[in-house]
């Protein structure tokens, strides 16, 4: 299975035909667009400047899905309903005596309660890992003995400053 990844403008690759998947879109300004798996019309949003697929809806309109899952480690991204906040979450998980993992209801109860309207299911399983530079690096325990293992897709994001120090956020945010 594979669907829409776009790079700066640049579709990488398109969606396979008859296995529709999730799809997170951002525009030149970062505002994100939500493409469900049952969505009939399956075209990018226009302006779609960078889009990464996933492997299952998680939340829908924030509605959670109806069925339970087995728990799992997973990756999950979602937005608000503006559009305007990116959630991204990593779930360890197949370690017995640190992590079980979590079921998708459980994934779309903890992004909705940060504010979630939309989210999917990346992949999970030992790939689900988060790096932090910041941190130090990878900052959970992937299930695939605890490293980092090579994938087909990945999400970065880089941070910018704009002029703003640290300091001017906080006193801003009532920090």
């Amino acid at each position: 299975w594979k669907g829409y990844k776009v790079c700066r403008g640049q579709v990488v690759s398109d969606e396979k035909p008859g296995n529709p998947r999730p799809c997170l879109a951002f525009d030149r300004q970062n505002r994100a667009s939500y493409l469900p798996m049952a969505a009939d019309d399956r075209t990018l949003p226009p302006g779609t400047y960078n889009a990464i697929w996933g492997k299952f809806d998680a939340l829908l309109a924030g509605v959670e899905p109806k069925e339970e899952e087995v728990r799992h480690p997973y990756t999950a991204m979602g937005i608000n309903e503006k559009g305007t906040r990116l959630y991204l979450l990593v779930v360890d998980g197949r370690q017995p005596k640190y992590s079980m993992g979590l079921c998708r209801r459980d994934i779309a109860r903890v992004l909705k309660g940060f504010g979630a309207h939309h989210a999917m299911l990346c992949d999970g399983g030992g790939s689900s890992c988060i790096y932090l530079e910041k941190l130090g690096g990878i900052s959970n325990i992937p299930s695939s003995g605890g490293k980092e293992r090579p994938t087909y897709t990945h999400f970065g994001i880089a941070l910018a400053a704009a002029g703003r120090t640290e300091r001017q956020e906080a006193v801003d945010s009532g920090r």
